[in-house]
């Protein structure tokens, strides 16, 4: 959370001072300024312009920064304006470069609420390579945001990942992983894509927070269950185990008792 916060504080100075010199740079192209000294402002406006806008993506920051750009630069018009050595081109090219920052928030807020990523409550699945049930429980232990759930539903990832391997190496006992391949792991899926949507959603709600709660609280539950199904895949083994363990345990008792002359 801070490291967005930072990033937004990074990008609102870049921009603000993108837009504050690139308006310096037309002011001085389209009225007799030295051709120049105008270019030279507007390339060297278009460097913290480019590097706020990389930062902007990188982060996936939200569109609240492009609009308070564009309320200081719609300021920093009005102060131009009511001044008397600026002129009413002044003005108007303040307004035009805040305005391109409310535009761009617009478009970057719109792309943003319908970005496939996260998925929508109620579909089936975020749009990722993988749109299987174990390849969207691999997306979500990799993207969860919160480091202590993020951990816990990377486990659950690997146990699900033994139990898909175990039911697509063992055609014959596929009916031990039934349970858990059509009801366990796709209620699981559904209940993290919705954490996962809930946290990415910029404002939250007292209610989206008690859901995501309850959702991080029924995780360990989920891990229990995971556990068990697993135990269950190699019951019959740990019990050809036990008995062939007793067997070896009597076979090395009946031989200490000859070695001793007991027999």
């Amino acid at each position: 959370m801070f490291l967005k916060f930072l990033a937004s504080v990074i990008v609102f100075f870049l921009w603000s001072t993108a837009g504050f010199i690139v308006i310096i740079g037309i002011s001085i192209l389209f009225q007799g300024g030295e051709v120049g000294t105008g270019i030279t402002a507007l390339i060297l406006g278009g460097v913290p312009g480019a590097l706020g806008w990389f930062v902007f993506h990188k982060a996936r920051l939200s569109a609240s920064v492009c609009w308070t750009v564009f309320v200081v630069l719609l300021l920093v018009s009005f102060i131009l304006f009511s001044t008397e050595e600026r002129t009413h081109f002044d003005f108007a090219v303040s307004l035009a470069t805040a305005l391109l920052f409310a535009v761009y928030g617009f478009i970057s807020h719109k792309r943003k609420r319908h970005m496939p990523e996260a998925g929508d409550i109620g579909q089936a699945a975020p749009v990722v390579r993988d749109t299987s049930y174990l390849g969207r429980i691999t997306y979500l232990a990799s993207h969860i945001a919160n480091h202590d759930v993020r951990g816990q539903v990377a486990h659950l990832q690997r146990v699900a990942k033994q139990m898909i391997d175990f039911r697509e190496a063992n055609p014959a006992e596929a009916h031990k992983t039934t349970l858990f391949a059509e009801h366990y792991l796709p209620k699981t899926v559904e209940l993290l894509e919705k954490y996962h949507l809930l946290a990415e959603t910029e404002v939250k709600t007292i209610a989206m927070y008690e859901t995501m709660d309850r959702i991080a609280g029924a995780i360990p539950g989920m891990r229990r269950i995971y556990e068990h199904n697993l135990d269950g895949l190699y019951t019959d083994m740990v019990m050809d185990v036990g008995v062939d363990l007793e067997v070896l345990e009597q076979m090395i008792g009946l031989e200490g008792m000859e070695n001793t002359g007991g027999l």
